[in-house]
């Protein structure tokens, strides 16, 4: 009576021990679900055209048989920092001009009870973006158009924004065109000159962004295009523009 008690509690512990065993096993042993591919994608394809724009970058985790993985641990890193504000949930917003390498690693830190090595072959993928404002609108600065002298310049001033009002200070040209250059002519700098009474119409292009204003000329004092004088003690001539007409005194004999 007493061997068969001994056998049973000999059975019982054996028994015991070996579902803890197996137990241990299952808790340490990789799931069916085992990670093999991580790609990325971002919601926009182009540059980011504006500082406050943004975009979502959507990983993606499956295994073997191609079925998507969720609440995989991943690690992010924002190569290139300055060009893109991380905002989390994959969400990132243009801040300055350039590219941002974007890497996204299944984390090895956090495999939960997976045994060490579950994740040696480290899966990894990247995505570039590129920030590149975009001109949208031009603003004009304070303009005086209207000229009461013939043959006078001036250079008029604007700037230009993206489309979030964001102030471009590169990356753009301006394209000016006038439409009677024999009243007023325009340059790229923006330099207008104006030849005779009447108005104009002088329009600006940058990118897609368009600007006109009109030019008045009324030119009612009379002009000087060009004086000649004599220096004194000097037989050279010199032509000076838009100056008034000086009348010097004789030399006298010393």
């Amino acid at each position: 009576m007493m061997a068969r008690v001994h056998h049973s509690r000999l059975v019982l512990v054996l028994a015991s021990t070996l579902l803890t065993a197996c137990q241990s096993d299952r808790a340490l042993a990789p799931s069916d679900a085992i990670p093999t591919r991580l790609t990325l994608t971002a919601n926009t394809s182009v540059p980011l055209s504006s500082f406050g724009d943004s975009t979502i970058i959507q990983p993606r985790v499956v295994d073997a048989n191609g079925a998507v993985l969720t609440d995989v641990p991943l690690r992010w890193t924002l190569r290139t920092p300055g060009v893109l504000e991380p905002l989390g949930n994959g969400q990132y917003r243009a801040a300055r001009n350039g590219q941002a390498t974007i890497v996204v690693q299944l984390d090895p830190s956090n495999t939960g009870a997976k045994p060490a090595g579950y994740f040696a072959d480290l899966l990894t993928d990247s995505v570039i973006v590129s920030v590149q404002q975009q001109p949208a609108r031009i603003v004009p600065l304070a303009n005086d158009t209207v000229f009461t002298l013939l043959g006078s310049t001036r250079t008029l001033r604007f700037h230009v924004t993206d489309a979030r009002g964001n102030r471009m200070t590169d990356g753009w040209s301006a394209q000016w065109q006038s439409a009677n250059t024999g009243i007023a002519s325009v340059d790229s700098a923006g330099t207008v000159r104006v030849a005779a009474n009447g108005s104009a119409q002088l329009s600006l292009r940058v990118g897609v962004a368009t600007w006109s204003t009109t030019v008045s000329v009324n030119a009612t004092r009379p002009h000087v295009s060009c004086m000649r004088y004599r220096q004194r003690r000097s037989a050279r001539e010199q032509c000076v523009t838009n100056t008034v007409t000086l009348f010097a005194a004789p030399e006298r004999a010393p």
